[in-house]
């Protein structure tokens, strides 16, 4: 991001642009740096030159994701300070997943003319505000036109030993272990459905399904969770797609092994038990939304039966309940087990990027 002007008035005093054409792609800029302004001292060169210079460390952790409108969210159910801290917090967790330190972000942004500068305001005040608890400083980045919303987040992180943790490490007997809940994503995404748009904060705050709202517009990282279990941990990933995508994803990595999940374990929040009436284990729809909703940014991770009571200590110190869900097993596959021993038929799938097309 380079530098540039607002616009002023005929008498000397600034405007306030309604939208990001009358901003200017320079105007836009000033307020990102003025907004992103830090004094960290791992920062060589911030926002205004061709590229930033920082200070790295030995191993260097980078992440990137996108978060584009209409496909990962839909403005009239995301209030903007909560798409802003959401894009920054899936990245964080990218790196939580690998034990590593979060450091600096850059921000690819796209957006019409026509977009209102005041709620670009807002997106801005999220993303940098959920950085900077994370002790993250916004670097740099790029701005352009488009047709829709698009935000572009890369993430810079340190690893120290035992950091980084990989996908690649299970092994056979691990066990699987997950933090927080599932399916709280899931189900705020399908009560979002069901309010009415546009979707405010006076609405999500009033509303009894409030919490699993936001953990999907406002998901957690679990940096501590992730930066203590990477002395544990065999293998680890975050749960952006679901436990039936991604620990399979975990499994292929690590030798194409395969795993059995016990249904009644999985960890399940209050007010999900309650929506979908859940008494031994989920089913159905409720099953579908803890195994294949994605989106809770949950940490899985495999490992040795012999560090079960350190990672019952971590759970103690960090205040997050980390669970025991299943094991890791030599046969290729996910299977997934009912309360009574039997083999469940797994969910469907809630979102594909990419669905193959008959032909």
């Amino acid at each position: 991001m380079t530098d540039g002007g607002d616009a002023s008035g005929t008498n000397g005093e600034a405007k306030r642009p309604s939208d990001l054409a009358a901003l200017s792609e320079d105007g836009l800029i000033r307020r990102i740096r003025r907004a992103a302004e830090s004094e960290d001292p791992r920062i060589i060169r911030n926002i205004g030159d061709d590229a930033a210079v920082v200070a790295a460390a030995e191993k260097t952790v980078v992440t990137t994701d996108l978060l584009i409108e209409d496909v990962h969210f839909k403005l009239s159910t995301s209030p903007p300070k909560l798409l802003g801290r959401k894009a920054m917090a899936v990245n964080l967790s990218d790196l939580a997943a690998m034990g590593a330190v979060p450091r600096f972000a850059f921000l690819g942004l796209a957006a019409p003319g026509n977009f209102s500068a005041a709620m670009m305001d807002e997106i801005m005040a999220g993303f940098i505000g959920r950085g900077q608890e994370a002790a993250v400083t916004l670097t740099g980045g790029d701005v352009c036109r488009a047709d829709k919303l698009v935000l572009a987040v890369t993430l810079i992180g340190d690893a120290e030993p035992p950091a980084p943790v990989y996908r690649s490490g299970a092994r056979p007997r691990d066990l699987v272990f997950v933090t927080g809940t599932v399916g709280d994503s899931a189900l705020g995404l399908l009560r979002l459905g069901e309010l009415g748009e546009p979707v405010t904060m006076e609405m999500i705050e009033s509303d009894p399904l409030r919490y699993p709202i936001l953990r999907h517009l406002d998901p957690p990282a679990r940096l501590e969770a992730g930066l203590r279990l990477a002395a544990a941990a065999r293998s680890m990933m975050d749960l952006s797609d679901g436990i039936m995508k991604d620990l399979p994803r975990l499994l292929l990595e690590s030798g194409g092994l395969g795993a059995v999940i016990e249904t009644a374990l999985l960890p399940l929040s209050a007010p999900f038990k309650e929506r979908f009436q859940v008494k031994a284990a989920p089913e159905g729809r409720a099953l579908a939304c803890a195994a294949a909703g994605g989106e809770d940014y949950e940490l899985i991770f495999t490992a040795s039966s012999d560090v079960e009571a350190a990672i019952s200590r971590i759970a103690e110190r960090t205040g997050l309940a980390i669970t025991r869900i299943g094991e890791v097993r030599q046969e290729p596959g996910l299977v997934l087990i009912g309360p009574d021993g039997d083999e469940v038929a797994p969910p469907a799938m809630l979102f594909e990027h990419f669905v193959p097309q008959a032909r």
